[in-house]
């Protein structure tokens, strides 16, 4: 026990041993997936590169995006003799493990004593783990936001908006993290105060962010919505139902985490005003998602997430604790506690992820969950080893969940 607390009390040992961790970790679950059938969206995700491959450019009617990440991917599959939904799962995964490695550069400029913790648990998040294995957009669009991060981090504001570009041509819908990062880097720059002066002197310097909230706003008016195709499950609107199912995964991924913070002197448990935050929540949810608003029912639907409010939609218990769970989930927000005070900015820029979009899917969330776990302050290293395994297993659990049921039990 001596040479293993040794042994990771040495930075550079850990750091390697846990990215073994993390490149064993995927591997397995590459070999594991690599050869199940076309998953959900995967079909339509999989048609354009396989289009772009064979010299047709046309866009498929599906897609909801710009083809970029479609035409990256039909660019690095094409040095393969034999390019199959194989090889673009392997190279999306190689793109997803370059969003880790990016997480980790992040993590350590932070603090780097926790980054190599905090790098296993962005690589073991349920909710993500899956799609390093999916024909999916997600994960690129995170290499790209983290990247927009770290060059907004080292003040290299214009290479940030330019790589904002670049994520707005793999997902429009990301436009809100751009507007956070410039909303950050003015308060680190000048602090909570509003002036002229300081105002202009920051557009200045961030003027390809706003060159990319220029080509938002046209592509919007242009195109009479954010959806490129399949508008119809995709209209602009002030929608709340992500939000209650966000708090539920707050509950199931962020709490576990915050449990020493919540046993502790210095608890919300002990703040009244938090009790009566997490009471109104709890009686919100009920009240809006299940009786003012009830869900419709998909019972064709090939989403666990559909099976599971689906599920709930008929039994009282079941709306209560999804009720309940929205209402633990403010509680773990309300006692996380980030590094910086400008990072706080990560709650209304979710919000404004979240509302504009009707359709419910949990992949929506994995980059606020992912700066969650970067910004955070790490409570007890050791416990949060304990919960990083739980991750791990519940990654594993239902990415072989969707391998035997094949698209039955997507996410």
């Amino acid at each position: 026990m001596t040479h293993l607390t040794q042994a990771l009390g040495n930075s550079t040992a850990l750091t390697v041993l846990c990215a073994a961790i993390v490149l064993a970790g995927v591997a397995a679950g590459f070999l594991l997936s690599h050869d199940m059938t076309i998953v959900a969206d995967e079909r339509f995700h999989h048609r354009q590169v396989i289009r772009y491959m064979t010299g047709d450019y046309t866009t498929v009617e599906e897609l909801t995006m710009p083809p970029t990440y479609h035409a990256l991917q039909a660019a690095l599959n094409r040095p393969f003799p034999y390019p199959s939904r194989i090889t673009v799962r392997l190279t999306n995964m190689m793109l997803g493990l370059m969003a880790i490695g990016l997480f980790f550069l992040l993590a350590r400029q932070i603090k780097a004593e926790h980054a190599p913790l905090r790098t296993v648990q962005a690589a073991f998040l349920p909710i993500l783990f899956p799609f390093f294995f999916v024909i999916y957009t997600d994960l690129v669009a995170l290499l790209l936001i983290l990247g927009a991060t770290f060059f907004t981090f080292h003040r290299r504001y214009n290479l940030a908006g330019l790589i904002g570009i670049a994520v707005l041509l793999v997902r429009q819908n990301a436009i809100p993290w751009l507007a956070m990062l410039v909303a950050m880097s003015y308060l680190e720059a000048y602090g909570p105060r509003l002036e002229w002066r300081p105002l202009y002197r920051h557009a200045l310097r961030c003027w390809a962010f706003a060159l990319a909230a220029l080509a938002f706003v046209v592509f919007v008016v242009l195109n009479h919505g954010v959806a490129i195709g399949d508008a119809e499950r995709h209209p602009l609107g002030l929608h709340r139902d992500n939000i209650y199912l966000f708090l539920v995964c707050c509950a199931l991924l962020i709490l576990p985490l915050q449990l020493p913070a919540l046993a502790g002197p210095d608890s919300v448990l002990r703040k009244p005003w938090a009790i009566a935050t997490a009471l109104a929540t709890i009686v919100v949810a009920y009240v809006d998602f299940w009786w003012l608003n009830p869900p419709t029912p998909e019972p064709d639907s090939i989403f666990l997430r559909r099976h599971v409010i689906d599920y709930a939609a008929g039994h009282l218990w079941a709306q209560l604790l999804y009720s309940a769970l929205a209402g633990a989930g403010i509680l773990a927000l309300l006692s996380i506690r980030l590094q910086r005070p400008s990072w706080y900015l990560i709650y209304p820029f979710t919000l404004a992820t979240l509302i504009p979009t009707k359709l419910i899917e949990p992949r929506y969330y994995i980059t606020t969950f992912v700066f969650l776990l970067l910004f955070r302050k790490v409570q007890r290293p050791g416990w949060e080893m304990c919960v990083t395994v739980a991750y791990a297993v519940a990654a594993f659990a239902l990415l072989i969940a969707i391998v035997r049921g094949q698209s039955q039990f997507f996410l």
